[in-house]
């Protein structure tokens, strides 16, 4: 019994050294992964005959601009629309609290205090949400300075790493080059899916939520296109709270968004994922939501973003390996 609580308690350090760690890492891990995700692009403008430094240049740019254009045009839209939502979303736990004879001043107070948390992020024109505002921004403005400097780092010189570990690798070690061409195409394919059907899916369920008239039709847009990057369990939060809040304006609003969370849905599993995924990376919903819970549980919101990436980094990584174990390779040279 003794011996198992200093397992525990040494678990539980390096656990936490662990965590300490990552949260070091971590700006440049997010450099790393949203350079890697955007690389795509800037191979698509290098294969136009455009050098890769003007390249780079032409789609951050075009991001910025993007980024920009939705901010200045969304924004006030949006702002609006998470008021009067956040306005719904009480009183409709009051009116279940009151049906079903429930205690709602806590969960009141935390829908309240979580929907304020998201306005004050988006910076509205109160002093004092401009001094929160500032100020969180401050506290981590090293991080975000780091991730940005990582981000332009990664996806200038992403050929030339690229090309280093092709030329070191090729003839060295041809099993271990195959072996991450193998898994950067998984992992392409993967992320490239993941931002595809994001975007889809927003532009999609907002559309469909704005033809039947649901007044927060872009909030509800960009929870669906967000969460689905957290596979089944996102989905299918966002489609409830659509649901419930249809409920509370009037019968008409909630068959049509009932309809439309129900069927659009089943479009989305069995025409469009499969045609943006391919068949490589189906995973069963079962082992998605087990892994989800296991993620979640260990890392909060960054394990259950991660869960799916880091299954498949461990899935291609066995089954690539697992032909060379099979057929008798005697050490590590033998696999590489």
């Amino acid at each position: 019994m003794i011996l198992l609580c200093i397992g525990f308690m040494n678990a539980k350090q390096i656990m936490d050294i662990f965590m300490n760690i990552l949260s070091i890492l971590l700006p440049f891990i997010v450099g790393f992964i949203v350079a890697y995700a955007i690389n795509p692009f800037v191979c698509f403008l290098e294969k136009k005959h455009i050098p890769r430094s003007v390249a780079v240049v032409i789609v951050v740019f075009s991001l910025l601009l993007l980024l920009g254009f939705l901010i200045f045009t969304l924004l006030p839209i949006l702002y609006h629309q998470i008021v009067d939502f956040t306005i719904q979303l009480i009183q409709l736990v009051n009116h279940f609290s009151k049906k079903f004879a429930l205690p709602s001043g806590n969960l009141e107070v935390f829908i309240t205090h979580f929907f304020n948390q998201i306005l004050q992020s988006m910076g509205t024109i109160t002093t004092a949400t401009t001094v929160s505002f500032f100020g969180t921004f401050v506290s981590g403005v090293s991080g975000f300075v780091i991730g940005c400097v990582s981000f332009l780092y990664f996806l200038f010189y992403m050929g030339k790493i690229r090309t280093y570990f092709k030329d070191t690798l090729k003839f060295r070690y041809p099993r271990c080059y195959h072996y991450l061409l193998t898994l950067d195409s998984t992992m392409v394919q993967y992320v490239k899916g993941v931002g595809q059907l994001m975007f889809v899916q927003f532009i999609e369920y907002s559309l469909l939520f704005l033809i039947i008239g649901h007044p927060h039709w872009l909030v509800l847009g960009i929870f669906i296109g967000l969460f689905t990057a957290v596979p089944y369990v996102g989905g299918f939060v966002a489609n409830v709270i659509a649901i419930l809040t249809a409920f509370m304006i009037s019968d008409s609003l909630f068959f049509a968004t009932l309809f439309v969370c129900l069927f659009f849905p089943l479009v989305d599993e069995y025409f469009i994922s499969p045609r943006i995924y391919g068949k490589s990376n189906d995973i069963h919903p079962v082992l998605t939501i087990f892994l989800l819970s296991i993620g979640g549980s260990i890392f909060g919101v960054l394990g259950i973003v991660l869960a799916i990436p880091v299954y498949l980094f461990i899935r291609t990584t066995i089954s690539f390996f697992w032909f060379d174990v099979k057929n008798g390779a005697r050490n590590i040279k033998d696999v590489l």
